[in-house]
């Protein structure tokens, strides 16, 4: 079991990871995370703090928890803190500062309800019926038009073609899946 946080800008978040008290804990990896004002970066519920937050900024540039092997043929050993030498990064994935790239995911405050496009206008969520045909013909005509899917089991036969530039949103838990006995599905897992 592996938590990794790769890449990810906590803030104002009281305690961004919480573990359950007693066990067992996954192993964890906080690799180029940049945390403001948590109380607790990684906490046992309950218990002791085992990274401590800040109300000020703090990076880290590679810390874990967890078993660590440096042999194949060894059990290991449990260890926590800070990994050195940490892996390298392509300067693409930071910003000019060498900090990771953040970008705050949009709001849509400034769009009124009505320049959504909204996907059951002419998609069924009910898990009924093949809705591959609607759901491309839906993004291929609204290209750039923030499309909304309310929650809901969208049934799809075909592959779905997603045009660049799309803005895809969703509440809560929309499904675009295949049905439980369509001849594409590997899994035995039913869509619902």
């Amino acid at each position: 079991m592996l938590n990794e946080q790769t890449d990810s800008y906590f803030r104002s978040v009281p305690y961004p990871i919480v573990l359950r008290n007693g066990g067992p804990h996954p192993n964890i990896i906080l690799d180029n995370v940049r945390v403001e004002a948590s109380a607790s970066v990684v906490l046992i519920d309950g218990g002791e703090t085992i990274l401590p937050g800040s109300q000020g900024l703090l990076y880290y540039n590679s810390w874990g928890m967890g078993k660590r092997y440096t042999s194949q043929n060894g059990n290991g050993e449990v260890v926590t803190g800070f990994i050195n030498p940490p892996p390298q990064k392509p300067p693409s994935l930071l910003d000019g500062s060498g900090n990771i790239f953040a970008r705050s995911k949009p709001t849509y405050g400034n769009l009124g309800a009505g320049s959504f496009v909204v996907a059951t206008d002419t998609c069924n969520n009910r898990g009924e019926g093949d809705q591959s045909d609607n759901i491309n013909r839906l993004l291929a005509d609204n290209v750039g038009k923030p499309i909304y899917f309310p929650s809901g089991v969208y049934l799809v036969e075909k592959t779905i073609d997603i045009p660049v530039n799309s803005i895809i949103v969703g509440e809560l838990w929309p499904q675009v899946c295949l049905p439980r006995e369509s001849s594409r599905s590997r899994s035995k897992i039913p869509c619902r």
